[in-house]
């Protein structure tokens, strides 16, 4: 889902930086949530938006939102 953002060609992995190691502005990002909460049926709140830097970032806010939705 990130690589139609990836301006710079880099290999996505789980420690890369979206906005910096893949030059995606915070309009994008928003995009790329958006599409994550549409595809995982999730609502990811504001604060936990805050802190996403990481493709690792963005796995455990959707897990840990699923998680919850699931009461696990």
């Amino acid at each position: 889902m990130l690589e139609p953002h990836n301006k710079t060609g880099v290999p996505i992995r789980r420690n890369t930086d979206i906005m910096k190691d893949l030059d995606v502005d915070s309009l994008a990002v928003m995009d790329f949530i958006m599409n994550l909460e549409d595809l995982f049926d999730i609502s990811i709140p504001l604060n936990a938006m805050a802190e996403i830097r990481t493709v690792e970032d963005v796995a455990e806010v959707v897990l840990k939102m699923k998680t919850n939705e699931n009461g696990l």
